[in-house]
């Protein structure tokens, strides 16, 4: 009886230790796999993210460039050179012209010429897709309007962008929410400036929706250098400092803030996978652009959750799991056997 309870103990230990040292191994390999897979998932959830910003830098890019060159072009048709406030004439020609881009185009809302003392003088605006003219009598003076005041020394063939904002008319801001760029030119004469300032109202909506649609992981956002929200996860959580509510980036993700001290474009932290880039509207230090004085700087900001970040990884370790755990069972099974075995074997010689 001693002697049979002696060899169970030797048989358990024996199992116990081959059992042990099996799963050791068994463990260090799926170690192995699981991290070497959560690092082929970090390197292409980089890729994602900075092939989305890319994309979007380049979005912003041609269109600012596409606009600009628009503004100058409509400044220097001959309807609008010819322009006189003081003449009936010249004002619906103009307004045809106004009209007629702004159908075309579809990418500008309001097209205006404001003459130097501030007061708009011609003003078209696109409504359901067709331009719209505004009576003499529901023009607005825009004197007090930053962008009317920088743009008063600009010089031919430079155009003035202003803030990426919401728009105001008469002081309030326009409800529903109306995104705009203002794109800012004189009109030339012979002798260079002319007696009015062509300012274009571009449709900042479309350019925030073509941010927002990718179909890569993740996604995009527009934030101020103070960390105000222009395009947010959350519809409701953009233009804070307009709207007087406090959803701001450095709120949601303090750890990724101050993006400009980051050591790199992209970077991963409990946060997520973020990628950056600094993007300046005006493109500023180009011949030909002028910016706000008061601009402040634009980060595109591409961003995957952090439960997405290592989604297909944990996909593999919960796999594994399970793979260990349907083993186990055969494995006890097999080790048991081997262990008996071993020890007859000892017993008998």
């Amino acid at each position: 009886m001693t002697n049979q309870a002696s060899s169970k103990r030797e048989i358990f230990k024996l199992q116990s230790l081959v059992t042990g040292i099996l799963l050791l191994i068994l463990a260090v390999i799926l170690t192995v796999l699981y991290f070497q897979d959560c690092q082929r998932e970090w390197r292409l959830r980089e890729e994602q993210t900075t092939h989305r910003l890319e994309l979007a830098f380049e979005l912003v890019s041609r269109e600012m460039q596409r606009v600009r060159a628009d503004v100058i072009y409509i400044a220097n048709q001959d309807a609008v050179r010819a322009f006189d406030a003081d003449r009936s004439e010249t004002r619906e020609s103009v307004e045809r012209e106004f009209a007629n881009l702004l159908e075309f185009k579809q990418v500008f809302e309001q097209v205006r010429l404001i003459d130097r003392r501030g007061d708009e003088v011609a003003r078209v605006e696109l409504v359901n897709d067709e331009g719209r003219v505004i009576p003499p009598d529901q023009f607005q003076d825009k004197s007090d309007r930053y962008y009317f005041r920088e743009s008063l020394d600009l010089a031919p063939g430079t155009v003035f962008v202003s803030d990426f904002d919401l728009n105001q008319e008469r002081g309030e801001i326009e409800r529903p929410l109306n995104p705009v760029i203002r794109f800012v030119t004189p009109v030339p004469n012979e002798d260079g400036p002319g007696r009015y300032l062509l300012v274009a109202n571009y449709r900042g909506t479309t350019l925030l929706n073509d941010l927002s649609n990718n179909s890569l992981p993740g996604h995009m956002m527009l934030i101020r250098n103070d960390g105000e929200y222009l395009l947010a996860r959350q519809a409701g959580d953009s233009w804070g400092w307009l709207l007087g509510h406090e959803a701001s980036f450095d709120s949601d993700f303090p750890k990724s803030w101050q993006l400009e001290k980051k050591p790199k474009l992209t970077f991963v932290d409990e946060e997520g996978a973020i990628a950056y880039q600094r993007l300046r509207l005006g493109q500023e230090g180009n011949r030909g652009v002028s910016t706000s004085t008061r601009r402040q700087d634009l980060f595109l900001v591409s961003r995957i959750a952090p439960a997405e970040v290592y989604e297909n990884s944990k996909q593999l370790l919960l796999r594994l799991l399970l793979f260990t755990a349907a083993i186990m069972l055969p494995l006890l099974v097999l080790t048991r056997l081997w262990a008996v075995a071993f020890i007859r074997r000892k017993q008998q010689n």
